[in-house]
């Protein structure tokens, strides 16, 4: 009796899991709770050096649908699930970007959960380290 409970519960928390909604590509705001985090990955101009970049840690793993355009092989907004990391793009310029990243690395070492909302995209350069990315609009602490 105790296993089938168990067995229960287990598939309640899978399906559970399986029917949170999944997010949707621009025009469409999101709203990623996570971590900020500070990331590594080998150059592609020079494979000895490393480029560092931002990304948030979802504190739980999010699927993203596809785009009507991918479907019909003009967008690479294509679906993707068990996304854990997005990279953080940003939009703003000049003295203000200066200070945004400087606050993101700063969130980044203290290891504060945040929401960061904006729109999200498919990588589609090198330049894109995580199958997606966040055009983030607002960074905040999470409650």
């Amino acid at each position: 009796m105790m296993l089938k409970s168990l067995a229960f519960f287990l598939l309640l928390g899978v399906s559970s899991a399986l029917a949170q909604p999944c997010l949707k590509y621009d025009p469409a705001i999101v709203k990623l709770k996570g971590t900020i985090v500070e990331r590594k990955v080998t150059s592609l101009q020079d494979e000895s050096k490393w480029v560092h970049y931002l990304a948030v840690r979802l504190v739980k793993p999010v699927c993203v649908l596809a785009d009507s355009l991918s479907f019909l092989g003009e967008s690479n907004n294509d679906a993707e699930s068990n996304v854990r990391f997005v990279q953080l793009v940003d939009v703003f310029e000049g003295k203000k970007l200066d200070a945004e990243y400087a606050r993101w690395k700063q969130l980044a070492k203290s290891g504060i959960a945040v929401v960061v909302s904006g729109k999200i995209f498919h990588a589609d350069n090198g330049n894109h380290h995580t199958a997606i990315l966040i055009e983030v609009m607002k960074v905040k602490e999470a409650k």
